[in-house]
């Protein structure tokens, strides 16, 4: 399929590597279009809607410079890479990496804010090489399943510890690789943006407003779900979910912050050390500060 409405370049991921907030960054560049939506999924979870279902996320798009989007499901999935590059061959692809055992708990203690109660050490043992959690942090085996698919001088390593440091310079970074204005300087420089920073809802009760959403926009003609069904959808879950909000009591960011147990960590350290090196191998970057422990 050739359309002009369709990606030029993909956000990857990886998922806990400041991948909200490089949405909103790309997002606001006048020469950037990016659906409002965040993690399109096409590529690994929505491919069975077909071509044109991918098209439409795209149909706002208004003659700007280039079209992006993000999904940061695509780093980890087996089929992303080949899918992509059948359908869009000469798209560039962004990947922002963070040091894996600060991504793997980030992404766990996220998990937490649903009430999947499951501990961390559990997650991480019960068959770490296949873990959801655990397998998006080998970033070297994703990226080299990228390049079979894509010309290494199209892909776009960038990292998670730049972003913190300089964030201006860490977008800027990225507009330039996308051939847009890379002077240009987003409005939430400076700013924190965290996905589902408020969210304190249970994990029941999450999954069943994702499954009338979906369920909405899988069964419903587009009249409908656009103009009817959405809009009370969105009423329903703005007042529901919100007012249940202020029942519970927030989970707080000290556990976090006391991070994972020590023992934990050093044990994470050792199942990523092969990965890590080979990252650096491959970008010419030390990553010594990634390790708190000798391995």
């Amino acid at each position: 399929m050739t359309d002009d409405r369709l990606p030029n370049f993909l956000h990857i991921g990886a998922q806990k590597a400041g991948s909200t907030w490089i949405h909103f960054a790309l997002k606001e560049h006048p020469e950037i279009f990016m659906p409002d939506n965040d993690n399109v999924g096409f590529f690994d979870t929505y491919y069975h809607r077909g071509d044109n279902w991918y098209q439409k996320q795209f149909d706002e798009y208004d003659g700007e410079k280039v079209i992006g989007e993000e999904s940061p499901g695509y780093i980890k999935h087996p089929l992303a890479p080949q899918r992509a590059a059948d359908l869009i061959p000469d798209a560039k692809i962004v990947l922002c990496v963070r040091n894996p055992m600060d991504r793997a708990y980030s992404q766990w203690w996220h998990a937490q804010k649903n009430w999947t109660n499951t501990p961390f050490e559990y997650t991480m043992n019960y068959h770490a090489a296949n873990s959801a959690i655990i397998v998006p942090g080998f970033y070297d085996y994703h990226i080299s399943r990228w390049e079979e698919y894509y010309p290494s001088d199209q892909i776009k390593i960038v990292f998670f510890d730049d972003f913190t440091s300089d964030n201006k310079s860490f977008i800027q970074d990225i507009y330039g690789f996308l051939d847009v204005d890379d002077k240009y300087s987003p409005s939430i420089v400076g700013k924190r943006i965290k996905a589902g920073e408020d969210l304190n809802e249970p994990g029941a009760l999450y999954r069943s407003r994702r499954r009338i959403r979906n369920s909405i926009s899988e069964h419903s003609p587009d009249i409908i779900r656009d103009n009817i069904l959405r809009p009370m959808y969105n009423r329903f879950a703005g007042t529901v979910f919100d007012g249940y909000q202020k029942l519970i009591t927030p989970i707080g960011r000290s556990g976090y912050q006391e991070g994972m147990d020590p023992e934990t960590r050093q044990e994470l350290e050792k199942i990523y050390y092969e990965s890590i090196k080979n990252l650096e191998e491959r970008t010419g970057r030390n990553l010594d500060h990634w390790f708190e422990y000798a391995v």
